[in-house]
């Protein structure tokens, strides 16, 4: 959590507060002299927040009011209360006056019986500074709103060309469209819904809110059609039915059910991993620390699959290229390369260090501990900002994606003048001075 007033960006402002409110649901008179005692406590790392826990067992049903002394544990707060006349009512507020992992336990110390035999109901509220969002997650809050903006600006300008230059605008290019419309709505409902997350408290944990669970499937849904666009252009087609492509003509069946096959594979392991993920994320560990679901295993290894597709296709597609001699759309795929690369490097550098968290190395700051969720949505967004400028439409888009590039030089351009120029034979007496010049007859071939 962050501290009171200490809040990140965008958020500064405000009080951060735990407040518990528990009430007896079954309580007898044989319950009467029980105690139910409540902890809070803040922690400078997880594993000494979960350590301190399994302490504080020890004696938290000691009648004493023992005060509780651990290496990297502050701001402890103890509350005792008990069972009389058949009820029980707990009400604590541990303000929260430093950034921390922050911790609450309820203890139940019967005389004679079972623990579990005390049930109760109650609502535990966790605010921060700028409202209701675990901080590990607040940083995803304004990123989907500056994406969501980015997209849009994308889309707008991206429209404006194609409308412009319609009349020459091919399915290619209809498809970025697509996918930049959809990357501003996925964008903008991933922040309604964060936003009413945030307002409302509703917690990480089944039933999620409907809001979000249409969030995920529709990002999963860009995610997976800009992985179908860009793969298609990396295989050399202008689009999966249009007959002449960039640079082959037609796209075989085999590939078309293979991606068919790929992508339905990869939305639904997608969509089970995020909601299973997130429905999680406030019950475990950190974000880093928890043992990955066998649908985030399915997900992996379907992107690794078109990953490794788009990248022997682009290479493929590159030296076909050079070989034809075909350098302006050779240009053109070079500047997708690059921008593939410069999310490769800035992948590589999160992974790095998310790995070298997970061994240890060091302790991720709880301010920018949501940067491990963003990699995927940083690399759509690069991908559709490069092919929304590489592929935007032009007066000659539809001429310039369907012809061949003539080779530019000499021998070449005479091999050219040859194949294409109608020979022309004249007969005559060129010797004879005196006789005057006589055609025969002109024959073309």
């Amino acid at each position: 959590m962050f501290g009171t007033n200490q809040g990140p960006i965008l958020g500064e402002q405000g009080s951060s507060f735990v407040e518990l409110a528990l009430h007896g649901a079954n309580v007898t008179t044989a319950m009467d002299g029980w105690r139910v005692v409540v902890f809070h406590y803040q922690a400078n790392d997880l594993q000494t927040l979960a350590d301190a826990e399994g302490n504080l067992a020890l004696f938290a049903c000691s009648m004493e009011d023992t005060d509780f002394e651990m290496d990297g544990v502050s701001h402890f707060s103890r509350h005792d209360y008990t069972i009389a006349n058949e009820s029980l009512a707990v009400a604590t507020k541990y303000a929260v006056n430093s950034s921390g992992w922050v911790d609450s336990v309820v203890f139940v110390c019967p005389k004679g019986g079972r623990q579990d035999a005390l049930q109760f109901t109650g609502s535990l509220t966790v605010r921060n500074p700028y409202g209701l969002l675990p901080a590990v997650f607040y940083g995803l809050l304004p990123f989907s709103g500056f994406l969501s903006l980015g997209y849009l600006v994308l889309a707008v300008f991206f429209a404006c060309l194609l409308c412009y230059h319609r009349k020459q605008a091919i399915a290619l290019q209809y498809g970025i469209f697509c996918v930049l419309v959809l990357g501003t709505a996925s964008s903008a409902v991933w922040f309604v819904a964060l936003y009413q997350m945030n307002t409302t408290g509703a917690p990480f944990s089944w039933p999620l809110p409907p809001l979000y669970i249409a969030a995920v499937a529709s990002d999963v849904g860009m995610r997976t059609f800009a992985r179908i666009i860009l793969l298609v252009v990396c295989l050399g087609y202008a689009s999966i039915r249009n007959r002449y492509g960039i640079v082959r003509d037609r796209l075989p069946g085999l590939d078309k059910v293979l991606i068919v096959v790929m992508s339905i594979a990869y939305f639904g392991t997608g969509v089970a991993d995020d909601l299973i993920r997130e429905a999680s994320a406030d019950r475990g560990s950190g974000l880093h620390r928890r043992t990955p679901s066998i649908w985030a295993l399915l997900q992996l290894g379907c992107n690794l699959v078109f990953v490794l597709w788009i990248y022997l296709s682009l290479e493929t597609i590159l030296k076909d290229l050079r070989a034809a001699k075909q350098f302006a759309k050779l240009k053109m795929y070079v500047a997708l390369a690059w921008s593939l690369a410069g999310f490769v490097f800035f992948f590589t550098g999160l992974t790095a260090i998310a790995v070298s968290s997970r061994l240890g190395l060091f302790e991720w700051h709880i301010e920018w501990e949501w940067m491990q969720l963003v990699a995927w949505p940083v690399l759509n967004f690069i991908v559709s900002a490069a092919m929304c400028v590489i592929w935007r439409p032009t007066a000659r888009s539809s001429q310039f994606a369907f012809s061949t590039q003539l080779s530019m030089n000499d021998e070449d351009e005479d091999k050219a003048a040859v194949a294409n120029v109608s020979p022309r034979f004249t007969i005559g007496e060129d010797d004879d001075d005196e006789a005057p010049a006589r055609t025969v007859h002109t024959a073309q071939v």
